[in-house]
Parts: structure tokens; sequence; C-alpha cells
């Protein structure tokens, strides 16, 4: 099993799920498994060549809507829409896939798009997801600016995500005074606990 789930202060406003039959998601909505070969596999291969997703959130007004579809299997038309506070994160999950390469989800180009005026820009998140047993993170950086990869086990002991208490984090990897924009990319190579939660954090001077 494998998906996401969209979270506000007070915990899961939405989740999106796939397993053996088939996508499930928030509000008792379903769609069976994308088949595995079109009719004619030889010119175009569907879910044994992976299945890309495009996941669009909106949250204005005190609500979040969720649009999830595949270019590759017309069937799949997931959405919802739910009252939420102001999001806080999104979590990718990852069960039963004993990191075998085959098992792996990525996230590409998740956007949340807030109804109020946004604060600071942050760093467009190109990729994120697990490779092989891995979590990995993909952004572009700005030079002289550092970027640490930070998790943590227990979201319940997290007191503030904005500004972030950083004694309540780990630091799994760390690119320090980048050099020259350009892509930056923080690994977890050994995420050994039953489960972790990510954050990127950027700051202007490396921390002490």
């Amino acid at each position: 099993t494998r998906g996401f789930t969209l979270d506000d202060a007070n915990g899961e406003v939405f989740f999106f799920g796939i397993n053996d039959e088939g996508y499930f998601w928030s509000g008792d909505g379903e769609a069976d498994p994308t088949p595995w070969q079109s009719p004619e596999p030889e010119l175009d291969p569907i879910r044994e060549a992976g299945v890309v997703l495009d996941v669009e959130v909106t949250q204005l007004d005190g609500e979040v809507s969720v649009s999830v579809t595949s270019a590759q299997d017309p069937a799949l038309s997931a959405s919802g829409t739910v009252a939420s506070g102001a999001l806080t994160t999104f979590q990718l999950y990852l069960s039963n896939a004993g990191g075998d390469p085959d098992g792996n989800f990525y996230a590409n180009r998740f956007e949340v798009v807030a109804g109020d005026p946004p604060g600071p820009e942050g760093p467009v998140i190109d990729t994120f997801g697990f490779v092989a047993g891995e979590a990995q993170v993909t952004i572009m950086g700005e030079a002289g600016k550092s970027y640490y990869l930070v998790y943590t086990t227990d979201l319940t002991a997290i007191t503030s995500v904005n500004p972030p208490v950083l004694s309540e984090w780990e630091v799994a990897d760390a690119v320090v005074s980048l050099g020259a924009d350009g892509e930056v990319i923080l690994t977890d190579d050994d995420p050994e606990d039953e489960a972790r939660f990510y954050g990127v954090l950027i700051t202007e001077s490396p921390l002490p």
C-alpha cells in the first residue's frame, strides 16, 4: 500500500491510497486498478511501465479540494472537497514494499495553492519520493543558502512548523552554503524507523 495524506493542525484531512485492489481515497472513493497492459501492450504498455498520477490540491476559504487523474488511465478520476484549517503537511507513505525498487512511489510537481496570500516564496520541490528504500528530495537551490532534510518519528511532538523548532527535528542530510544556483539532492539513505515524517529546512546561514 502506498499513497499520501494531507494534514492540518488537527491531523489528517484527506488521504489517497493505492494497493493491489485499486485506488481509494477520502469519502469512500474507489477505482479499479490500472490495467497491467493495454490491448496492444507492444505499442502502449500501461502499468508494467509505471503509472504517472497528476495531483492537484487547492485550499480556499476553509476548504481543500483534491484531484487525482492519470493520462494513462482515463477511468481514474479521484476528487474530493473537505473542510480544513490551513494545511501544514503532506505525507507520503509506503508499506510492505520491502525496499523493492518496484515498490517506489514518487510525488512529482505536488502543488498546494492557498487561497490566502502566501508568505515568502519557498523552493519548488521537483521530486520527493522513496527510491529503493531511500527517502530523497530534489529542489532548485539558491547560492549561499543551506538546505537540510529533517525528519521526526512523532508528528504529535511538533509544536510549530513555521517557524520550526529545531530541537524537535533530526537532520538526515544537508547541503551547506550552496556554491551556485542549481539542483540540490537530499537523501536519507537509512530510514530505519517504522515511520519518518520529513521536511526541508532552508537557512540563510549554516546551522550551528
